[in-house]
């Protein structure tokens, strides 16, 4: 699927953002696994091109699981007692913000 990385932070975006920012905007093809690849010239999004937000949720819960599994097990903020990523440590990840149900749906789909 096809994202935007942000060239100084490398943070992928999969959903729209600002006209101003599209400058620091790259476009990158993300396999099902994270990995990260480069788009042809021809096929990159120039500043003029709107970014469309993936019409279904596979792309965000793939985004999700990815932002899970990049979480250090060794900041004890990030986890709950139980061991369940807090919910403000994926948003701090991804830079957007996700629900509760949307980080427990995740977070069973790697455990399970």
């Amino acid at each position: 699927m096809k994202m935007l990385k942000h060239k100084e932070t490398g943070v992928l975006y999969g959903y729209s953002v600002p006209k101003s920012e599209m400058s620091c905007m790259e476009t990158v093809e993300v396999d099902t696994d994270g990995v990260v690849n480069a788009v042809p010239e021809d096929d990159k999004t120039d500043e003029n091109t709107p970014t469309v937000a993936p019409t279904g949720t596979d792309a965000r819960m793939a985004e999700i699981i990815k932002a899970i599994r990049g979480l250090d097990r060794n900041v004890a903020e990030s986890f709950t007692q139980t061991g369940k990523p807090k919910v403000p440590a994926i948003e701090a990840a991804l830079g957007y913000d996700i629900t509760a149900a949307e980080r427990d749906a995740a977070y069973s789909a790697i455990t399970e």
